[in-house]
């Protein structure tokens, strides 16, 4: 299990008390080890500023609101003023939004989680997900499992990812090749909620998705909550022109041109739907979906969890393939 670092330019450290006036404590040189040391609280969250500092300003009040949705967890927000103070050492960055939902979700347990599931003897899979995970373990808590029974127990099989997540549709799979390029975009494509606040902050989280974005203006919180829930199907049905179809794209026409020019042309059909123009079965989940729809059962699809090489998706057709 990789464990996911909490701290902060701002910073997390076991430890910790409340202030009378403030649930946010202030601390100095002299007192900030030992608030770090002595105190038993679960979790405490530093930031370091300046009086004068516009960002400090702007950060303060959802500070301050996070440190007040937190204390019933024992969690503890301190403040530091590095105008006055010097020499406070063994800090590391924390690189999550700077508003008092996401300091509160980062501090009070993660809302991705990210689990490979792959057999202990697949050491190319192991590495690449390592890999992966030592990338984006200040963002994301990783773990990962070989029990082939876990697995199925998700609906998924050796190797693949599953990242759960506590909106939308609470889990996305990767069941493609393992490769850093392809599980980076992934995680990066399935953390971007279908529908959010675009603000300073996030406007990077979903442009960096290269995802195509629609923009609801709303007057009231009512009015942005029930826009955003009528709008989810069609958010999730865009999600589906992201990255991983991209890449799938150039190897489906190629299979598809292979079987045009082969014996089986009138026997094999490589077909496509766009489902953001289209209805689509209501198990389909995620994009993109390789369905199989065998001659004399068209109407019990097979859903294709399997490599998307090339040499994999030919074993279809050549009767090498197993569900």
């Amino acid at each position: 299990m990789y464990q996911k670092r909490l701290a902060s330019g701002f910073l997390a450290a076991l430890a910790g008390v409340a202030t009378a006036d403030s649930d946010v404590t202030q601390l100095t040189q002299k007192t900030f080890k030992d608030f770090m040391t002595t105190n038993k609280v679960t979790l405490v969250l530093a930031k370091f500023c300046a009086p004068w500092c516009g960002h400090c300003k702007a950060l303060a009040q959802e500070y301050e609101e996070a440190a007040t949705s937190l204390k019933a967890k024992n969690i503890k927000l301190v403040k530091v003023d590095c105008t006055e103070e010097a020499g406070i050492d063994n800090v590391m960055p924390y690189n999550g939004q700077r508003k008092a939902d996401a300091i509160h979700a980062c501090m009070n347990g993660d809302k991705v989680v990210v689990v490979a599931s792959i057999a202990a003897d697949n050491k190319a899979s192991n590495e690449t997900f390592s890999a992966v995970a030592n990338i984006l373990r200040d963002e994301y808590m990783f773990g990962g499992l070989n029990d082939a029974a876990v697995a199925g127990a998700e609906g998924v099989k050796f190797p693949s990812i599953v990242l759960y997540k506590s909106f939308d549709e609470g889990k996305n799979k990767f069941q493609e090749k393992f490769e850093v390029e392809a599980i980076d975009t992934f995680i990066k494509v399935s953390v971007i909620p279908l529908v959010g606040e675009v603000g300073p902050k996030t406007y990077s989280y979903y442009m960096s998705a290269g995802l195509p974005l629609a923009y609801i203006f709303a007057e009231t919180e009512e009015e942005r909550y029930s826009l955003a829930k009528a709008l989810q199907p069609v958010a999730k049905k865009y999600r589906g022109k992201c990255g991983h179809c991209k890449a799938l794209a150039p190897k489906y026409e190629q299979l598809g041109a292979m079987y045009a020019k082969s014996e089986f042309r009138d026997k094999v059909v490589i077909a496509k739907v766009d489902a953001t123009a289209n209805d689509v079965p209501d198990d389909v989940s995620g994009f993109p979906t390789l369905k199989i729809y065998p001659a004399g059962g068209k109407d019990s699809p097979i859903t294709y969890s399997s490599s998307r090489n090339i040499e994999d998706l030919l074993k279809i057709y050549q009767g090498e393939w197993q569900e």
